[in-house]
């Protein structure tokens, strides 16, 4: 026997099982139809229509350029939420003198194309957005370009001056450190260990005390010495009596860049390629004014 079809609108006198059915498929319909129409029919679109300005220059990385603006007119439009934007893009078009490729409209910052529909932007009543000429909107994408190039570049400049004061702030504090070091080693209330400075190796910058704090260079008690680590382009000056010893010297350096004293038997002192005795007076070694020192670790 043949399938019948069973129609859910039929008036038929039915047992109560198949009404139950018939009532269940009802109800799933409008609840289906329901989710399909949900929302207005229609949707006002303000658009806000930005003039085409030809006379506008936009050079990226221009410190000195001002923000950007355009005249506009808006307009609005009473648009089906199902229809796609195409029409009003050739409505667009012939208002900003150009074909359809020649607009662009934005919507909360996107881009939107002609196939995409009010309802498919979860736009539900009404909606803000942008219209412009192509050419408008690659000189506003310029422009954000170009704030965000100065973000950057202002970021760098701010992170620069803040590590340039962090170490310009360290080397304050070591030469507090060497200072309250020597001071340490005062013993008849002159010191023996005067801080000179410290002079990049490279360019030569030289960081000297007050003139009055710097004993008198002609002294034959004292010398001026300059120590260079292996691996550090900082030359570390000293005035240094010739009777100490010169651990003396080794121990001062090794203070100024934070290095552990205990650490001393780590390292040693070099002159003209021949180790000096740390336990040595300055005077009994050849030193004279204004040699050079090389402080070498030692080989593991």
């Amino acid at each position: 026997m043949p399938d019948e079809d069973f129609d859910v609108g039929a008036t038929t006198d039915l047992n109560p099982a198949l009404l139950a059915i018939r009532e269940n498929l009802k109800s799933s319909q409008r609840q289906t139809a329901g989710v399909t129409n949900r929302g207005p029919e229609n949707a006002h679109i303000k658009c806000k229509i930005l003039q085409s300005v030809t006379d506008v220059e936009v050079q990226v990385g221009s410190s000195d350029h001002s923000t950007l603006t355009f005249p506009a007119t808006q307009k609005t439009f009473k648009y089906r939420r199902s229809e796609s934007f195409e029409t009003m893009f050739k409505y667009l078009a012939k208002l900003l003198c150009t074909d359809l490729e020649g607009v662009v409209m934005t919507y909360e910052g996107h881009r939107v194309f002609t196939g995409a529909t009010p309802e498919s932007l979860n736009i539900y009543d009404e909606a803000d957005m942008e219209a412009m000429t192509i050419e408008t909107y690659q000189k506003i994408m310029q422009e954000k370009k170009r704030k965000q190039l100065d973000n950057v570049n202002k970021a760098r400049l701010e992170e620069e001056e803040v590590r340039k004061n962090k170490l310009e702030q360290e080397r304050l504090a070591r030469e507090e450190e060497i200072e309250r070091e020597n001071q340490n080693n005062n013993v008849d209330g002159s010191s023996d260990v005067e801080f000179v400075g410290v002079t990049q190796e490279h360019r030569r910058e030289f960081t000297p005390p007050a003139t009055s704090n710097i004993p008198n260079m002609s002294s034959p008690n004292r010398i001026r010495l300059t120590l260079r680590g292996a691996n550090r382009n900082e030359e570390y000056k000293i005035q240094i009596s010739k009777e100490k010893k010169c651990t003396v010297l080794l121990n001062s350096f090794l203070t100024y860049f934070k290095i552990d004293q205990g650490r001393n038997n780590s390292y040693k002192l070099d002159f003209d390629g021949e180790k000096l005795d740390l336990d040595t007076a300055i005077q009994d070694t050849d030193l004279e004014d204004e040699d050079l020192i090389s402080v070498i670790k030692n080989a593991t």
